[in-house]
């Protein structure tokens, strides 16, 4: 016969609070870090879209510079 495993009663020695407060409680945490995810994926889109214009910015004042001490042929576009 198989050995039926307990449900734990104990988390870290204490009681685990199976309430509806409890339950609560989680689910607002849980609300608050989707928030804070969400909030963290809009600064990584903002950043990365500075990012991308710098990157453009300074391609251009590579090429400038380039240009101007004789490293590069002039380029027409």
């Amino acid at each position: 016969m198989a050995k039926v495993l307990k449900f734990p009663n104990l988390f870290e020695g204490q009681p685990i609070d199976r309430s509806a407060v409890r339950v609560q409680a989680l689910e607002k945490r849980l609300g608050v870090i989707e928030q804070r995810i969400a909030n963290y994926q809009d600064d990584m889109n903002f950043l990365n879209s500075c990012m991308e214009e710098d990157e453009h910015e300074m391609s251009e004042l590579l090429k400038e510079l380039a240009q101007i001490k004789g490293f590069a042929e002039e380029i027409c576009e």
